[in-house]
């Protein structure tokens, strides 16, 4: 079972780092770094069930410190199908420690391909089709493709009630939409690359998560247990007492005011307010609908929410 395999159209992506975070939580490890990981062989043979054929897959090596035994030549063995049945693949944010061994894997099998250096140091390598040369996607065009593929995937999940758009995130789990489990970890990585938590979990046991709406308990729960932080709730009112620095939690922000109220709320009882965090913003919900939709966090050290909540509080 892969969580981040994601499609649109002919384009297919993989979190390799995704993959490795999800399948071992943080419990399992006694000192975590949570931007850190191995590329495992399972998914890379998970993905030859795939069975892409003539089409695009792109493998996202980002925060993948080293490659598992056997990893490589499972590696090998998934590009040798996809380029045998006409497919690319791209190979992303691959770290300086990675990338030796990759162009050594690739060049004893004989497998044509670009290399790239990123402005953050790392390395993208474009595995093309043997039959004919094909030109390579540039970094911006990547980024679209990603882009797109993950904008895509999260909104199909989503739907129209009585009170707007929300995710009914208990009924798409018991579906087993795992994709749901990979933008849970997506907004996890954004809160640590953002600076709201430690990377290392066992910092963040003074830091609370609380939902502010039913269908984002889910939620708040999935980041409690991939960031070793706090869910608080009605029924831990001793807990919250302790914790003096929240994180709230939404499915889906409409308007600023779902923010604000809570924080403001928070702020009266001396609790610090680190940041809201949502799969979806919406903002006002006017417009046209793809341009108002990220997955989305919002650091209150920083930024206009930051200054309209002092603004209100003074």
């Amino acid at each position: 079972m892969l969580y981040s395999v994601m499609r649109e159209g002919k384009d297919y992506y993989v979190s390799l780092h995704g993959e490795w975070i999800l399948r071992h939580p943080q419990a399992d490890k006694k000192e975590w770094n949570f931007l850190t990981g191995r590329a495992e062989t399972d998914v890379f043979r998970e993905m030859e069930q795939e069975n892409l054929c003539g089409e695009r897959l792109f493998l996202d090596f980002s925060y993948i410190e080293e490659l598992a035994e056997g990893s490589g030549d499972a590696l090998v063995y998934l590009l040798k199908q996809l380029l045998d049945r006409e497919s690319e693949v791209y190979l992303l944010n691959v770290k300086m420690v990675c990338a030796d061994d990759i162009k050594t894997l690739l060049l004893n099998e004989e497998i044509a391909y670009e290399e790239e250096t990123t402005g953050e140091g790392n390395y993208c390598f474009g595995v093309i089709r043997k039959a004919e040369p094909v030109r390579v996607l540039t970094t911006l065009e990547r980024m679209e493709c990603i882009e797109r593929i993950h904008k895509e995937n999260l909104l199909i999940l989503m739907e129209e009630g009585s009170q707007g758009k929300f995710f009914d995130l208990e009924r798409l789990l018991a579906d087993e939409e795992f994709c749901l489990q990979y933008f849970f970890y997506k907004l996890a990585v954004k809160l640590v690359v953002q600076g709201v938590v430690s990377m290392y979990p066992k910092e963040n046991r003074n830091i609370g998560v609380m939902p502010v709406h039913k269908n984002a308990d889910v939620l708040a729960e999935k980041l409690a247990d991939l960031l070793g932080i706090t869910v608080l709730t009605g029924d831990n009112t001793k807990k919250q007492k302790e914790i003096q620095t929240v994180i709230l939690t939404r499915d889906v922000i409409h308007m600023s005011y779902e923010i604000s109220r809570p924080t403001m709320k928070l702020a009266e009882n001396n609790v610090v307010v680190k940041g809201v965090v949502c799969l979806v913003d919406i903002h006002t919900g006017l417009g046209q609908r793809k341009e108002y939709i990220s997955l989305y966090t919002i650091d209150f050290s920083k930024g206009i929410g930051y200054r309209l909540h002092k603004k209100k509080l003074s």
